[in-house]
């Protein structure tokens, strides 16, 4: 048997459904007596809804309130966005005024940093050129600890938990 068509039925009810739905479902109907029951008690419960409250009336100018009250939230709603941006850039200027003294001299230091970095940079060559050895001492250490590390990994990884 075909899928059930119960997520449909209400849409079929009020005939929102294209010509291809609303023939899949009529003729599912035709078929299933569980989906027709419950396109039936939809249907009753529909009726039931419109006799109780088909007659009411919307009090004269209602609608009009509700447009006017929107339009006043929209309007209200605009003024805000553009007053809080009016004082993130406020704020902004100010952050930008108070932090240029403190940009300037984190600046400053950044430079020296930088600079001192570069000059020992520029040390290396001549202080390893004057010790041949301590390149192969830091290449044999480094070799030593990447042995420690990977064998205290394996270790590790093959460990259990206590139970």
């Amino acid at each position: 048997m075909a899928e059930h068509v119960k997520d449909l039925l209400s849409a079929y009810l009020d005939h929102e459904l294209d010509d291809v739905e609303q023939k899949r479902v009529e003729h599912h109907l035709s078929h299933c007596s569980e989906c027709r029951q419950e396109f039936e008690k939809l249907a009753l419960l529909k009726q039931q809804i419109y006799m109780a409250y088909g007659s009411v009336q919307a009090p004269e100018g209602l609608e009009q309130a509700v447009m006017e009250n929107i339009r006043q939230r929209q309007f209200a709603y605009g003024i805000g966005k553009w007053v809080a941006a009016a004082v993130a850039a406020l704020l902004a200027i100010v952050v930008v005024m108070t932090m240029s003294s403190i940009v300037y001299f984190g600046t400053a230091i950044v430079s020296a940093v930088v600079n001192i970095g570069f000059s020992l940079l520029h040390m290396i060559p001549f202080i390893v050129s004057s010790i041949p050895s301590l390149l192969g001492i830091v290449l044999v250490t480094a070799v030593i600890l990447i042995i420690v590390s990977l064998w205290s990994l394996h270790r590790l990884l093959e460990t259990r938990a206590i139970s």
